[in-house]
């Protein structure tokens, strides 16, 4: 008769290599689903084209992080009347928040935590927001019209703020 400590040793040894997989398989399972989509963001669009449509009624999901006391993106680019679905991600130690007066909008997140807030785009032209406990954080919204979207921001390449840079493209 084979003595009883070699398989209680086995037995021991085959639970912990259980309980290890089962554990790597929980983190896996858990990472999976924290870096996973958002899944309120909107699909990428199309090649666009086509004119008309429902200007201001896409659902538009945005993220905004705070990072080493700064916003990423710095600015945002949407279409007047966008219904916009933001994810503000703080992923510093203190607290910050994503406060547009314009807006409306007030979403405090502590440090390493994400808020969701919704709101619509403004008609035309920018709204900004802040941290209101860090004033050196500061965003800007920019409402575009379709075709010059984008080409806020200065100059770049020659051309003048109008586009032109006095000869062909």
């Amino acid at each position: 008769m084979p003595h009883p400590q070699p398989l209680l040793a086995r037995i021991l040894i085959v639970m912990q290599r259980v309980l290890a997989f089962a554990f790597v398989a929980a983190t896996v399972v858990l990472l999976t689903t924290a870096c996973g989509a958002d899944p309120k963001a909107a699909p990428a669009g199309g090649t666009g084209g086509g004119g008309g449509g429902n200007s201001g009624s896409v659902a538009v999901g945005e993220k905004v992080v705070a990072s080493d006391f700064s916003f990423s993106p710095s600015k945002l680019e949407l279409q007047a009347g966008d219904k916009v679905d933001l994810t503000f991600q703080n992923e510093d130690s203190t607290t910050h928040s994503f406060t547009s007066d314009e807006l409306a909008v007030d979403v405090e997140a502590e440090g390493g935590a994400s808020e969701s807030v919704s709101f619509t785009a403004p008609e035309s032209g920018t709204a900004e927001w802040h941290c209101r406990f860090h004033s050196q954080m500061t965003g800007e919204i920019s409402v575009g019209g379709g075709a010059d979207k984008g080409s806020k921001g200065g100059t770049e390449g020659g051309q003048t703020e109008s586009g032109d840079d006095g000869g062909a493209y």
